[in-house]
């Protein structure tokens, strides 16, 4: 090789030396370079809305899809949060009741004679083998109250702006356990027995005599019933310790709302029950103590 050209091929060699060696020393100090974020937190300094603290709930609420009164209720809830995802706690309610469209459009076409009640049906005659209207809307049972023992999980929680202007923390639920549900109804106790009854006097084509003195075949749709609870809720938060709620509870329970043979065997038993749902909404404001939440680190 003349030394021409190794003075060429020289630089060349020393250039790719250097970038090999450049190379090498980013790959080493990229190694060693670590992520400032690693195992920190997703959110600094958050308030922990509801992770041990209680949750208290004056609330108000309806029944939805009755078949002959709406129930309007009023009570409370209490639940405590262990973490800011689970609780557990429970709930009751009690109130009065309204008329719902199906069952005035039942009783108006029931003769009034023999009872007395709010009946519209005046002028219908009475029919063999229908009931009349007082002792139909006496044997139709209310929902005099309602409770539950519950968990409540939330998967979602987060903040939404409103108008750009103003800031609400939210958090969505769900809730699973046991649900109660207290009925009663405006007939004597002795026609509320869960004693069969026979179902004599329709059958004979006497609707009049049919009363719960004389026999007749109504009741035993009266008292509390147990069941499973499933339901989801809503938290708006105005403050860190008062947030508007928003609740809807479904419970499974067997009920006769109309406390007829309904499956038309000429008595009166626990055949004649139905396994059905009793849904209810729910507002209320809820309270949080302590009053001050934690803060994250």
């Amino acid at each position: 090789m003349t030394r021409f050209s190794v003075s060429l091929c020289f630089p060349r060699l020393a250039a790719a030396a250097l970038a090999i060696a450049a190379l090498l020393g980013a790959r080493d100090a990229l190694a060693d370079r670590r992520n400032p974020l690693a195992g920190q937190p997703t959110v600094r300094h958050r308030q922990e809305l509801r992770e041990f603290r209680l949750e208290l709930t004056p609330l108000m609420g309806i029944s939805y899809l009755e078949n002959f009164n709406h129930a309007v209720l009023g009570g409370a809830k209490l639940n405590y949060h262990f973490k800011d995802w689970f609780s557990i706690g429970g709930m009751f309610a009690g109130g009065t009741t309204i008329k719902t469209g199906v069952a005035d459009e039942v009783l108006t076409t029931l003769a009034p004679a023999g009872m007395p009640g709010q009946c519209p049906s005046d002028g219908v005659p009475a029919k063999a083998g229908s009931p009349i209207c007082g002792l139909a809307q006496r044997a139709m049972n209310k929902v005099a109250w309602i409770a539950g023992i519950n968990a409540e999980i939330t998967p979602m929680s987060g903040k939404f702006s409103l108008f750009s202007r103003s800031f609400f923390n939210y958090d969505f639920y769900f809730l699973g356990g046991v649900g109660f549900v207290s009925r009663t109804n405006d007939l004597p106790a002795s026609r509320n027995t869960e004693t069969a009854q026979n179902c004599k006097d329709e059958a004979m084509g006497t609707p009049v005599r049919n009363t719960p003195e004389a026999g007749g075949c109504y009741g035993q749709n009266q008292g509390t019933l147990i069941g499973p609870m499933l339901g989801v809720g809503f938290h708006m938060f105005f403050s860190p310790a008062v947030a508007l709620n928003v609740e809807f509870r479904d419970i499974l329970v067997s009920d006769n709302p109309s406390g007829r043979d309904v499956n038309f065997d000429s008595k009166l038993t626990g055949d004649d029950k139905k396994l059905g749902n009793k849904f209810f909404w729910t507002l209320g404001v809820a309270f949080y103590l302590p009053w001050r939440p934690n803060i994250s680190d």
